[in-house]
């Protein structure tokens, strides 16, 4: 048999042998679900599930760029039910196309179910194999996940991709938010010594913020944005945390990517504002007499950007005495997350996984009773600040005063 016929008999063989795809879907019969919320039925045990979903055709045309659409670019659809996985087909009915999940961005979780635990929430959205692990996670805040992912956005035409650049830059440049993802929960809630920290979301404005006429205005009348951040203690939510403690939390979970600090400066209140572009948190363990010590120590490195005062900012020893004060000022920061958890008795800052680490045979025997320990144990908090750059000028405009 010659070899032209031997390699012709070979590929029939293997054209037989291959299949087709058992599984496959159609792109035209999908459904991209963009953000998940989940709220609590009030007064039942029950779970409210709203699906958005991006309408294609929209998100190519329309007002919120180029093209002459007028609908919103994306649908909501919610059903009520025991379970979320029972939920989903529930909802199928309202759907003209097959659900599909592997384009979520973000899960929003409604504050009253958040307060009552989301253990069992996430043991649904782990068994799925859909959902994938970088999806962004939201607590809503003073309002439902529903009106949440409900309310379109301006800039961005698919609500989902805006509320995560809105968590995303905030805590690039504000570091009073966190960006926290699907699989952060889950090994939160999983890992004995360290609790889940979750940024909110909030809706603004007295409009519903489902209608397209929202966005037609300079000033929308509703919108969303980040609102604090979601204490929480054995996988149920305490508290909101805001402010100087928000900040603190950010330092000692070391995600700290930039802030702005305002100093004191010769009696005058915050006059000195410096941009903080780089922080770095080390936290160890060591035990003493039988009893662990937790050593926290900062780094971190800022930029004068603005001066209300007159100050010597070309004087090395003025910029001495700014780093102190920069230190300061994080120093009451992170000293007022520490003393609200200690308080709240809950370790979000994962310090019981720095005790293990030092020594795990003696953590074996305290872990089941750490947040009851967290208020009484000893912490040392050390920071240096950093001042590198004075900005494009050094001293202020303000000649007519002179120099201190």
């Amino acid at each position: 048999m010659s070899s032209k016929r031997i390699a012709v008999i070979a590929s029939v063989v293997f054209l037989l042998l291959l299949t087709g795809c058992w599984n496959r879907r159609e792109l035209g019969e999908l459904a991209f679900v963009s953000a998940i919320g989940v709220d609590l039925v009030p007064g039942k045990d029950l779970l409210r599930v709203s699906y958005q979903i991006v309408i294609p055709s929209e998100v190519t045309s329309g007002p919120l760029g180029g093209g002459g659409g007028k609908n919103s670019p994306i649908v909501v659809y919610s059903e009520t039910g025991s379970t979320m996985f029972e939920i989903s087909r529930k909802v199928s009915p309202k759907v003209p196309r097959d659900m599909f999940f592997s384009h979520v961005r973000l899960v929003v979780i409604g504050e009253s179910l958040a307060r009552k635990g989301i253990n069992d929430l996430f043991d649904e959205l782990e068994r799925s194999n859909e959902i994938r692990y970088t999806a962004r996670v939201a607590i809503a805040r003073g309002t439902t996940a529903e009106n949440v992912i409900s309310t379109l956005t301006p800039m961005e035409k698919i609500p989902a991709n805006a509320n995560v650049g809105k968590m995303d830059f905030s805590e690039k440049d504000w570091g009073h938010s966190l960006r926290v993802n699907y699989d952060d929960v889950i090994n939160k809630l999983t890992t004995k010594g360290s609790e889940p920290v979750i940024s909110g979301l909030t809706k603004q404005g007295e409009a519903s913020g489902e209608r397209i006429a929202t966005l037609q205005d300079a000033k929308p009348s509703a919108y969303t944005k980040n609102g604090g951040l979601a204490m929480f203690k054995n996988g149920k939510m305490l508290r909101w945390v805001d402010g100087e403690e928000a900040a603190g939390t950010v330092w000692l979970m070391n995600k700290m990517k930039s802030t702005v600090l305002n100093v004191d400066w010769e009696g005058t209140k915050a006059a000195v504002a410096i941009k903080v572009s780089r922080s770095r948190t080390k936290v160890e363990a060591k035990w003493r007499e039988g009893k662990p010590v937790i050593h926290v120590s900062i780094k971190e490195e800022g930029d004068i950007r603005e001066a209300r005062i007159p100050v010597a900012i070309e004087d090395e020893r003025v910029i001495a005495r700014l780093e102190q004060a920069l230190a300061e000022e994080t120093r009451k920061k992170v000293w007022a997350a520490l003393h609200l958890a200690q308080k709240e008795k809950t370790d979000i800052f994962g310090f019981g996984g720095a005790v293990n680490r030092a020594d795990p045979q003696a953590w074996d025997q305290i872990k089941d009773n750490w947040n009851e320990m967290l208020p009484s144990t000893q912490i040392d908090l050390s920071i240096e600040a950093f001042i590198r750059q004075p900005g494009m000028i050094t001293s202020p405009h303000h000649p007519e005063q002179g120099k201190k």
